[in-house]
């Protein structure tokens, strides 16, 4: 699953030439097809990935650390950095 993730993440990276929030969303659920895939159900993979892609999306837009990457950011600050990440380039 990690090496699923980090070919998915670096791939759809290089495709849209950006990195953001939205290649780790791509990533995950490419990751969770294939946990789901260990079951044999189609509907574990949807599953997997619906919720591995909406985890890996939020983790990525809450700063990729547990603390929060705008901890000591100001409320401008931070309207601007979700701006920046979810804007499609």
């Amino acid at each position: 699953m990690a090496g699923v993730f980090a070919a998915t993440d670096a791939a759809v990276a290089n495709v849209r030439e950006t990195k953001d929030a939205w290649n780790s969303v791509a990533a995950g659920c490419g990751a969770g097809l294939v946990a789901g895939g260990f079951q044999r159900n189609a509907q574990t993979m949807v599953f997997g990935c619906l919720g591995m892609g909406a985890m890996m999306g939020a983790f990525d837009l809450s700063g990729s650390s547990l603390k929060g990457k705008y901890a000591d950011m100001t409320a401008e600050q931070k309207a601007q950095w979700r701006k920046s990440q979810l804007d499609t380039k």
